[in-house]
């Protein structure tokens, strides 16, 4: 073997042992911030307390009453790992019929979480649904306008628009 040729074999080491190197780094780079970022909450999480006041009278409270319930529910967990709980309840109010979540309302925490109703049950698919727009806190009371043809939908479902998943839902009776 000639003197170019292992100085040649050598520099090739050389830059495989560099290059490797290079790719080593820069591959635990990757990790790292892949791994920071999957642990930190995603930007679009919705985390202020809604805290309103809405007086409810029973259904049974006489004609005379300005905000009468119609319909409600208790939520349910999505799944295993997305849940909620508290009350729903349909209310007649001197505006028209609001959706209200109750004080007790909670759910767990994610990206683009939406308020829809679902002509079909709890545990069935969406269906035709009605979106009441973005969920306005995780915990607490909350009101959501109601659509006019709100009697054709069963159940009401917390849904993350930006994962295709349900994190709560009560069917309403």
């Amino acid at each position: 073997m000639s003197k170019n040729t292992k100085k040649s074999n050598i520099a090739i080491k050389k830059l495989l042992i560099i290059g490797g190197a290079f790719l080593l780094i820069v591959a635990g780079l990757v990790g790292t911030f892949t791994f920071i970022n999957i642990n930190e909450a995603p930007s679009l999480q919705v985390q202020q307390q809604a805290d309103i006041s809405i007086p409810l009278t029973p259904a049974n409270a006489g004609s005379e009453a300005s905000t009468m319930a119609l319909l409600s529910g208790e939520f349910k967990d999505g799944d295993a790992v997305h849940s909620g709980t508290g009350t729903v309840t349909i209310v007649n109010s001197p505006e028209g019929p609001i959706l209200v979540f109750g004080k007790d309302f909670k759910v767990t925490n994610g990206p683009d979480l939406l308020v829809y109703l679902s002509p079909n049950a709890a545990n069935e698919p969406l269906g035709e649904f009605a979106s009441l727009g973005k969920l306005k806190s995780t915990s607490g009371e909350q009101a959501y306008n109601l659509p006019d043809n709100y009697e054709d939908y069963k159940t009401v479902v917390v849904w993350c628009r930006a994962f295709s998943i349900t994190f709560a839902t009560a069917e309403l009776q």
